[in-house]
């Protein structure tokens, strides 16, 4: 008991006294120093919050970019209907589907998916009442090889060459390069840019700067900047969209967006202006979703005469987180 007490000691003294010296150190440490510390501390703190709720969110609203780290195969199916007023009652029902199949190192990987960014406008993109909206260039499914060139210079950059599956098989090659940086204690910034060659519709880019800060540890305001430039149409599309969301709580999230949608090349005007919410719920694990989305629009078409929507959708998904 003696020999194995006489071991113990010297290590528990040893360990204390290591412990008072860096709290000494500490305290001992200038003012300044000490605050400086803090000050980096508590930034990077709350710059990983800002990373964390921003992707928890996306993830949540979208069910598909940030869904998966490693491997982003996905079934999706929605079951929805859309109230227009003056319109009526419109289906907004699809079915959408991602197969990704990493290969070896992950330094390419073969890519299989029933629509890609390219296919939706800048308006479907931006307003949650017609992220899926069916679209005749979506009667095809499209396959590629993604090469992954990791991050270079900060960059987190890869690049696509496939084909779309339609007659004529329509070959595309694009390229992708995402960065994001803190701004300050309170914002960060993130930027993505896409260029793209499709045969059928020759070149196209689009360039998205987000900058987004916490409101508070369950809000999140974020303002998009987006534009979008095509070459057959030589047309060049652009969304101003500011967002603020609430976590309700781990199962309910509301999204209140504003946003401005116009055109510009030869002549700059605003194609809508669109006020809404997007409720989303999970209603049980992680496969079923229920989305409510009250809009009021002010489309250039009808003379900036308000239009009032309803969106009801039932989402199930099919993934392996």
């Amino acid at each position: 008991m003696f020999g194995l007490s006489a071991f113990i000691t010297p290590v528990v003294v040893a360990e204390t006294t290591v412990a008072v010296t860096t709290v000494d150190e500490t305290q001992q440490a200038p003012y300044w120093q000490r605050s400086a510390a803090w000050m980096a501390g508590s930034r990077d703190e709350l710059s990983e919050h800002i990373e964390t709720l921003g992707r928890r969110l996306d993830s949540f609203f979208s069910g598909q970019e940030v869904m998966v780290d490693k491997n982003k195969s996905y079934i999706r199916m929605r079951l929805g209907a859309i109230w227009k007023e003056r319109y009526g009652v419109e289906n907004d029902s699809d079915i959408k589907f991602r197969l990704d199949l990493p290969a070896t190192k992950e330094r390419y990987r073969i890519v299989i998916e029933s629509e890609s960014e390219e296919d939706h406008s800048l308006e479907e993109s931006n307003r949650p009442a017609l992220m899926d909206q069916s679209s005749p260039s979506r009667e095809s499914v499209s396959a590629a090889v993604r090469f992954v060139s990791g991050v270079v210079k900060h960059w987190d950059t890869d690049l696509d060459i496939g084909v779309r599956t339609r007659i004529p098989l329509d070959p595309f090659i694009r390229g992708t390069a995402k960065r994001e940086w803190d701004l300050d204690d309170n914002w960060v910034g993130r930027i993505h840019q896409r260029v793209s060659y499709f045969h059928s519709n020759s070149f196209s880019a689009k360039t998205k700067f987000i900058f987004e800060r916490p409101l508070s540890q369950k809000s999140l305001f974020r303002h998009k900047t987006e534009l979008e430039w095509e070459k057959l149409e030589d047309q060049l599309a652009f969304a101003d969209v500011f967002s603020v969301f609430n976590e309700i709580d781990d199962d309910r999230v509301v999204e209140y967006q504003f946003g401005i949608l116009g055109s510009s090349l030869s002549n700059t005007h605003i194609d809508d202006i669109f006020v809404g919410a997007n409720y989303r719920e999970r209603l049980y694990k992680d496969w079923l979703y229920l989305e409510v989305i009250p809009e009021i629009l002010f489309p250039r078409e009808d003379d900036y005469e308000m239009t009032h929507s309803l969106t009801l959708r039932l989402e199930v998904m099919f993934t392996k987180h």
